[in-house]
C-alpha cells in the first residue's frame, strides 16, 4: 500500500479506526496529504453552514478511547489521554458556530466498577480535564451525575470548576461524571417528592398533578434545551443510557472512529447536514414516522459499511417501526428501494 492510497482511504481495510501506520517516509507523505484533505473538507462544511439549522445543544459519548491506544500500540491511559486532549478541540469547534450547550459523557455509573487500577488513573485524568476546562477561561463547567458516587478528590474538582465559571458567558459543557441516564430519572423522581412533601403534598394530590415537566424539572440538565443532537464515537450504535429522558426527539450521529481520532470534518454541522443525506427524509416532526436515514461520511469516507450508519428516529424514546430500507451506492448517494 502506498503513502497516498493510506492517507486517502485511512479508514479503509487494514487500517479502520486509525488502524496500523505506514512506516518510514510514508507515514509523513501520508500524514501530510491526509490533514490537507481533512482541511480542505471542513473549509466545504463551514462554507455551507446553515447557522438556522445548528444544534443549540449537542451530547457527546466520548467512546473509543482504550481500542484507539490498542490500535496504536499505546497504554490505556494514554488512549483515555489522548480522549482529554481531544475536549477542546471539539469546544472549539462549537465556538466558531452557534451551539449553546455541551454535554459530555466522560464517566459512566457503569465505570465506577472498573477495577482500581483502571479507575483511579482514569479519574485523574477526568479531573485534569476539568480542571483546564475552567482555566480555559471560555467554558461555563457544569457537573452532571450522582456527585455522592465520586471520589472525594473528584467531587471537589467538579465543584470548584463550576464556582469558578459561573459567571462565564460562554458554552456551558456539561461535565457527565458518574452519570447514568436511569440513575438521572430516579434521582429527579425522588427530588420531586421531597419538594412536594415538603410542600404538604399528599400522594393522591401529586399523583394528580404530574407530567413530563414536573420530573424534566428535576433533571441535572433542568433549566437547558434538550439536545438536538447526540454523537457517538467508535461505531457503537446505542445510547447506553445517555440522557435517556432528554433524548426522546434528538437526532443521532454514530461515527465509526475512535474519540482520540475524531476530527472537525466529522463534526455534523446540525440536523440539516443528516436531512440533506436523503431527500426523502425531511424536517423532524414530533411523533412522525420516517424512513431510516444515513448520516453522511467525511473525506475519509471507507469507514463504514458501505458508507455511513443508518439512525433511525426515535418517537417519545421509541424506536420507530421500521420503513422501507434505504441502500447506499459507492458513491455514498442514497437509493430508495425501487432504485431511483
Amino acid at each position: 500500500m502506498t503513502g497516498r492510497q493510506y492517507c486517502a482511504f485511512p479508514g479503509a481495510a487494514g487500517v479502520r479506526g486509525g488502524g496500523g501506520p505506514p512506516e518510514g517516509n510514508e507515514r509523513v507523505e501520508s500524514v501530510s496529504l491526509r490533514d490537507l484533505v481533512y482541511r480542505l473538507y471542513a473549509r466545504r462544511v463551514e462554507g455551507r453552514l446553515d447557522h438556522d439549522q445548528v444544534p443549540k445543544h449537542i451530547g457527546v459519548i466520548l467512546d473509543g478511547n482504550r481500542r484507539w491506544a490498542k490500535a496504536s500500540a499505546r497504554s490505556p491511559e494514554q488512549g483515555h489521554q489522548a480522549g482529554a486532549s481531544k475536549i477542546q478541540e471539539l469546544l472549539g469547534w462549537c465556538a466558531e458556530t452557534d451551539v449553546e450547550v455541551v454535554t459530555l459523557w466522560l464517566l459512566s455509573t457503569d465505570n465506577l466498577d472498573r477495577p482500581e487500577d483502571q479507575l483511579t488513573p482514569l479519574l485523574g485524568i477526568i479531573e485534569d480535564a476539568v480542571r483546564d476546562l475552567a482555566a480555559d477561561g471560555r467554558w461555563r463547567v457544569h457537573h452532571v451525575g450522582t456527585l455522592d458516587l465520586l471520589p472525594g478528590h473528584t467531587q471537589a474538582v467538579l465543584k470548584e470548576a463550576e464556582q469558578a465559571t459561573h459567571d462565564i458567558d460562554g458554552i456551558l459543557v456539561n461535565v457527565a461524571v458518574g452519570y447514568g441516564g436511569r440513575q438521572e430519572i430516579a434521582d429527579a423522581v425522588r427530588s420531586l417528592l421531597h419538594e412536594h412533601a415538603a410542600k404538604g403534598t399528599s400522594f393522591e394530590e401529586l399523583a394528580e398533578i404530574v407530567d413530563v415537566e414536573h420530573i424534566s424539572e428535576h433533571l441535572y440538565t433542568r433549566g437547558q434545551p434538550d439536545p438536538d443532537l447526540v454523537i457517538r464515537t467508535s461505531g457503537e450504535q446505542r445510547l447506553s443510557g445517555f440522557m435517556l429522558w432528554q433524548s426522546a426527539h434528538s437526532e443521532y450521529y454514530f461515527c465509526e472512529v475512535f474519540w482520540p481520532a475524531f476530527r472537525k470534518g466529522r463534526l455534523p454541522p446540525g440536523p440539516a447536514r443528516l436531512r440533506r443525506a436523503a431527500p426523502e427524509v425531511r424536517q423532524l416532526r414530533v411523533g412522525a414516522v420516517l424512513p431510516p436515514f444515513f448520516c453522511p461520511q467525511s473525506p475519509d469516507g471507507l469507514d463504514s459499511a458501505p458508507s455511513g450508519f443508518l439512525v433511525r428516529p426515535y418517537v417519545a424514546g421509541r424506536a420507530v417501526p421500521r420503513a422501507p430500507e434505504y441502500s447506499v451506492r459507492a458513491d455514498a448517494s442514497i437509493v430508495s428501494p425501487s432504485g431511483d
